[in-house]
């Protein structure tokens, strides 16, 4: 590389600071507390279902005073069909090599009719849904 034909003016004749290296940034390393102290994650709380239930049992007829303990129960048991339910959908999306999505759901629940039915409805529904709100940001956009 070619010496600065035009260095800059300095009388003293001691090297100037300006072509001396640039002054080294401080970098993090392991000794440092910062990576000392590990953050230890917690794994999510689970939602609490019990007020849902507790309308749900009311409307299907319980008192409107729901035993505590019917509710814990009900909440156990809709968190095992849950914990099932994912489970077997994502066997089957480890099989199909694709994402956990609601075809591995519907495809679990193929065989009891009802709640295919259901979910496939509840599917066909957020579609709808989804196209109105999209036609109605459109509106507003053109207002």
């Amino acid at each position: 590389m070619a010496e600065n034909p035009n260095p800059p003016h300095n009388p003293t004749g001691r090297p100037s600071k300006e072509a001396a290296s640039p002054p080294k940034k401080y970098v993090r390393g392991p000794d440092d507390e910062i990576y000392k102290r590990k953050r230890e994650k917690k794994p999510p709380k689970p939602p609490d279902l019990s007020k849902d239930l507790q309308q749900m049992m009311y409307g299907f007829g319980d008192a409107q005073e729901v035993d505590a303990e019917s509710v814990e129960m009900v909440e156990r048991l809709v968190r095992q069909y849950i914990d099932e339910l994912l489970g077997e959908a994502s066997a089957i999306a480890s099989i199909r090599r694709c994402p956990l999505d609601s075809g591995c759901l519907l495809y679990a629940v193929r065989h009891d009719r009802l709640k295919f039915e259901r979910a496939r409805r509840l599917l066909e529904m957020k579609e709808v849904i989804r196209d109105a709100r999209k036609k109605a940001d459109e509106v507003e956009d053109v207002d």
